[in-house]
């Protein structure tokens, strides 16, 4: 039995887009018979056939590669198969949508990489080969932001979003999502400046003690070497239920993720996932029709 569920609609695949040919993060349909990955056991595991998976080549996939790894933390049982109501961890890609469960009680993160084809949970910093996310087609005169919806929550839950030059030149950001209610007629549309993983140094995010983070920004991680480079990027990656609170028991669904040319350029927004302060962020909740 599930106890919440969580339903994030475009993070889109972090579709950078202002027509109809976005360029893609991922799309999450491909493919087309969906792929899954289960943990009944706790504890981080090494990857196996059943807690990990890669797929591709598809292009509705940056760099065509797709990696899912699930790992139970607690809660999680061996006594029966995941998909008919164990204590488990779910991650599955299905019909455009990446979907997160956590059974009752079990606590279990979620991650997934677009790091090119390593066949492996290991992050490859090099694997999507200098991705330029300013150029890609699909966004006018060059991408901007990162564009997604948070559709449904019925808990709050930490989130990691990495962009990675190489394995010394990246930002990492662990934010905090609300909840939200789609079933109410509400959802909340999301942008997230690329000059947001580009300027945390220089905006004295790496690394800060928590209370002098925005709100909503659980923890910033910056490499040696400096911040991401978003025209020279070598991999990506989303961590569900991440950092040191993860949320019991919390589910969620993910649309695709796009990108985006921002209406207003400049400004560093992250709109219902939990920033509301220190200009950085900026909440819109929009009824459904």
């Amino acid at each position: 039995m599930k106890t919440s569920k969580l339903i994030i609609g475009a993070l889109s695949a972090f579709v950078f887009s202002m027509s109809a040919s976005a360029s893609i993060v991922d799309l999450f349909t491909d493919p087309a018979g969906g792929q899954v990955v289960s943990d009944d056991t706790n504890g981080a595991d090494a990857d196996n056939a059943a807690n990990f998976s890669e797929s591709g080549s598809f292009a509705s996939i940056i760099g065509g590669y797709r990696d899912l790894k699930a790992d139970a933390l607690s809660g999680a049982s061996d006594t029966g198969a995941c998909d008919t109501g164990d204590d488990c961890t779910v991650l599955r890609v299905l019909n455009g949508r990446l979907t997160f469960n956590n059974d009752t009680g079990v606590t279990g993160t979620g991650i997934v990489q677009w790091d090119g084809q390593d066949n492996s949970s290991e992050l490859n910093h090099g694997g999507l080969n200098n991705e330029n996310l300013y150029t890609q087609e699909g966004c006018g005169e060059g991408c901007d932001a990162f564009v997604f919806t948070v559709y449904q929550s019925d808990q709050d839950f930490p989130f990691l979003i990495g962009i990675y030059t190489d394995e010394n030149t990246f930002t990492e950001f662990l934010l905090a999502a609300n909840a939200a209610n789609e079933d109410e007629g509400t959802d909340y549309t999301s942008v997230l400046d690329f000059a947001f993983f580009e300027n945390a140094q220089a905006l004295g995010l790496c690394d800060a003690a928590p209370g002098d983070l925005p709100a909503g920004v659980l923890d910033v991680n910056c490499g040696t070497s400096g911040d991401a480079d978003l025209s020279n990027v070598g991999a990506m990656q989303v961590v569900l239920n991440a950092g040191d609170a993860p949320t019991v028991a919390v589910d969620l669904e993910i649309g695709s993720i796009t990108k985006t040319g921002v209406p207003e350029p400049g400004m560093i927004a992250l709109l219902g996932l939990g920033f509301a302060a220190g200009g950085l962020v900026r909440a819109r909740r929009r009824k459904s029709s």
